[in-house]
């Protein structure tokens, strides 16, 4: 007992150690100099001082590296004083202070100790459960092509596969904004929707978030005007950053701070309008957020095609580039499912790059007959087709360079 207890207190002398040497890095890379983000620059843009009382041109963090350098050494200097541990982390390389009480610690219990140090494996019984996952059939599964290289690649879940995306198409209708939602709201119309899902475009590029994280928040944004609330005009650009705060908290490992936002905004909005707008949007939505969109069947439906590297790359940009396209579109959100809208885009950028032949194919792993897809593919060419009439640019620019 004395032994083990002692091993343990070793073990925290140790990491009580480390995690000094850990400040001390951190101290010396504060005092680098802090990478400019890319600044995006526009041509032509239509204001955003549609949706919100004033209108300022969008900037980006470079602009103020001063203020975050003396919040960093403001950090440290609160660390100077205290024997505390400093983590970096974040897409924008800013360092988050996380405070520990080394005091507190409690001692490791001796269950937890002997839990821990017991390494015993039976190798047999590792080698008897690899051998049924060889052979292990998978000749039912509906998408062959896509069981090598899935993103459920485990092969204790490929037999759940089915099951699961059966799930998504039972979630997706009834997470969908309502019918004509955008008819409930006399203060705003569809016009404004777009100019808002364009600069939130520009702000996901720009703090370099996942695309999953724009894709929730426009479905946030729909469901939220499909509520009995009536938003004004300066209030929309505030329901966006809102609801993009509350997907980057589901989707990002670094989710952007609510003060980035107010930046981002210009402090059109203050922190406290934020938080309040937040609320109101969680309650609104009885905090349903885990949401199957268009991203969540993109990735499965392209894996059914094998096409050759350089067209493969050309297809998934393709087919990212629709889907981005068509947020922009508050029709097509609730007359076609997120399913329907993803198997369409695929099937399009397939005729686009003549590779008709897998049609067959997608068909069987979508459930969507192509006389299913024709409706939604002459929904999406039309909005492609005015994408060259229309200011609001950013989704083209994105993917310009492709």
């Amino acid at each position: 007992m004395e032994t083990r207890r002692n091993a343990a207190a070793n073990n925290l002398r140790q990491t009580k150690n480390e995690n000094n040497e850990n400040l001390q890095e951190a101290k010396q890379r504060s005092h680098v100099g802090k990478p400019k983000a890319k600044s995006l620059q526009r041509n032509k843009r239509v204001p955003l001082g549609t949706l919100s009382n004033s209108f300022h041109p969008f900037q980006t963090r470079s602009k103020l590296a001063s203020s975050h350098e003396r919040c960093q050494k403001n950090d440290i200097s609160a660390l100077d004083k205290h024997s505390h541990t400093k983590m970096c982390g974040g897409t924008s390389q800013q360092t988050f202070a996380v405070y520990i009480d080394q005091e507190n610690i409690p001692w490791p219990s001796v269950d937890m100790i002997v839990h821990t140090t017991n390494t015993d494996i039976n190798e047999e019984e590792i080698d008897g459960n690899n051998e049924c996952i060889e052979e292990e059939s998978i000749s039912d599964m509906t998408c062959n092509s896509c069981s090598d290289d899935d993103t459920f690649n485990d092969s204790s879940l490929l037999e759940y596969v089915s099951e699961i995306y059966e799930y998504l198409k039972e979630a997706e209708k009834r997470h969908r904004p309502k019918r004509n939602f955008m008819n409930g709201q006399p203060l705003i119309n569809k016009s404004m929707r777009a100019i808002l899902v364009d600069w939130l475009v520009e702000v996901s590029e720009e703090y370099s978030l996942v695309p999953e994280t724009l894709f929730l928040t426009v479905n946030y944004i729909d469901r939220f005007l499909s509520s009995n609330a009536i938003i004004d005009p300066s209030k929309l650009q505030l329901v966006g950053v809102s609801c993009m705060l509350i997907a980057s908290k589901l989707e990002e490992i670094y989710p952007p701070e609510i003060s980035e936002f107010v930046f981002i905004t210009n402090s059109t909005y203050t922190g406290d309008e934020v938080r309040q707008m937040e609320n109101v949007i969680l309650k609104s939505l009885a905090f349903d957020l885990a949401v199957p969109t268009v991203l969540s069947f993109l990735e499965r439906y392209g894996k059914s095609v094998d096409l050759p590297h350089r067209l493969m790359e050309k297809f998934s940009h393709l087919t990212k580039y629709y889907c981005e396209v068509v947020l922009q579109d508050a029709d097509l959100q609730w007359t076609h499912l997120p399913s329907l809208i993803a198997a369409s885009c695929v099937a399009l950028a397939l005729n686009t790059l003549e590779c008709t032949s897998w049609f067959p194919l997608l068909a069987t792993n979508t459930g969507y007959q192509l006389g299913d897809m024709k409706l939604c593919i002459k929904d999406i060419h039309e909005i492609l087709t005015q994408v060259e009439d229309t200011n609001l640019q950013a989704i083209k620019d994105k993917y310009s360079e492709f």
